[in-house]
């Protein structure tokens, strides 16, 4: 049976999965910068989406820390195995790997790595990286969606004074002008306030939220950058560990270095699933904001025939309003109320589309926190039987 083994190179090893530990206790620290979200507006749809977005965090947390104690316990067993072989002369060291199973090893023609026991890549790099918010990314190419957008009309009905999350996503209309006429309009067709019902539709913290897919596109590049160290310094490892018990530490490392590269694609999904609920939410600002200005065209033509209608009576000519007056506005009115029930209709099937798409990110997670847990840490899979 072949066996050698160089005792610092284990150490060096040890060293690096020492700061691949270190770089995921900071990917915690930056999920907890970039992807918390305020919860307490009250809009039916941001509590939809801050539902589904606090359980896909707490198992981002959840694989996050499970791949930390992976990592700590993998350098410490590695470092006691580094200190066993330096104390240990070769007839007992070699006996000892025979006590191994003999595992699959690092496979023939795999290219050999260079640059010693240093890091392939920095992946906490990832985190400084800008990246466009998710709200730049889906309005890039419709600014023409955006032209004229006059915020004040609906902060002044909700009284706020701002609306950031209705100017996050572009939801405003330019009524200076015949404001007086649609607010009458308004208060003859509907008994509630459509601009401050719509406001509430679409309250929340959007802007966070549009941090947030940007934060998983981070993340993902920084498993496969970790995955990538691991990977090389096990591969390098076997050109002076060989044995038995090399082959069992191999066969674990390559494990491991799989299951950090799968946690890109976990992540790319969530990346993806938050892009289309953007998306949706963002087709759904664009229509509310049509519907709404379509529903003030109409109330402008009600406000003008009651007005002309009013005139007519002060004169003491005609009456208040004719028969013909009164089936127009009937009409338009009835128009109003059908482009309000639209919108309803779309923001039902905006919750429908948001559920679809955490759907996918919440299996991707579940899958990876599964994966996660499941992989044996050192003591079950990987242990080096000596120490």
């Amino acid at each position: 049976m072949n066996f050698r083994v160089i005792p610092a190179d284990i150490a060096s090893y040890g060293k690096m999965i020492e700061r691949a530990h270190r770089d995921v206790s900071e990917a915690r620290s930056f999920l907890d910068r970039k992807a918390t979200v305020d919860g307490e507006a009250e809009s039916q749809l941001w509590q939809l989406v801050v539902g589904h977005h606090s359980d896909v965090l707490e198992k981002a947390k959840a694989s996050i820390e499970g791949f930390s104690q992976t990592l700590d316990a993998c350098q410490k067993e590695l470092a006691r195995t580094a200190t066993y072989y330096t104390q240990t002369d070769e007839t007992e060291a070699v006996k000892v790997d025979g006590t191994y199973p003999a595992g699959s090893g690092r496979p023939a023609g795999t290219p050999s790595e260079s640059g010693g026991f240093s890091d392939a890549s920095e992946p906490t790099a990832s985190f400084s990286e800008p990246k466009l918010s998710v709200w730049e990314q889906v309005q890039q190419g419709a600014s023409d969606r955006m032209d004229g957008l006059v915020w004040d009309r609906v902060d002044s009905v909700t009284g706020e004074g701002k609306n950031v999350p209705l100017g996050v996503l572009g939801i405003g209309l330019d009524l200076l002008s015949p404001t007086t006429l649609v607010n009458e309009a308004l208060k003859f067709v509907f008994n509630f306030d459509i601009f401050g019902e719509a406001a509430k539709m679409l309250a929340g913290d959007w802007e966070s939220f549009g941090d947030c897919a940007g934060a998983w596109d981070s993340l993902g590049s920084f498993f496969y950058g970790v995955g990538s160290n691991v990977r090389k310094g096990n591969n390098l490892l076997s050109d002076t560990w060989v044995g038995n018990a090399s082959n069992t530490r191999y066969d674990y490392f390559d494990g491991l270095a799989t299951k950090l590269d799968e946690t890109d694609d976990c992540y790319d999904t969530l990346k993806s699933a938050y892009e289309e609920v953007a998306s949706q939410i963002q087709q759904f600002a664009d229509g509310l904001k049509a519907g709404l200005i379509l529903i003030c065209d109409m109330g402008i033509s009600i406000a003008v025939e009651i007005a002309v209608a009013t005139g007519a009576a002060t004169t003491g000519v005609g009456l208040v309003l004719t028969g013909g007056m009164a089936a127009l506005i009937a009409r338009t009115a009835a128009k109003m109320i059908g482009e309000w029930s639209k919108i309803i209709d779309a923001l039902s099937a905006l919750y429908a589309a948001v559920n679809v798409a955490f759907g996918l990110a919440g299996a991707a997670m579940n899958g990876n926190l599964d994966a996660v847990q499941k992989f044996p840490r050192p003591g079950a899979a990987y242990d080096h039987q000596a120490v």
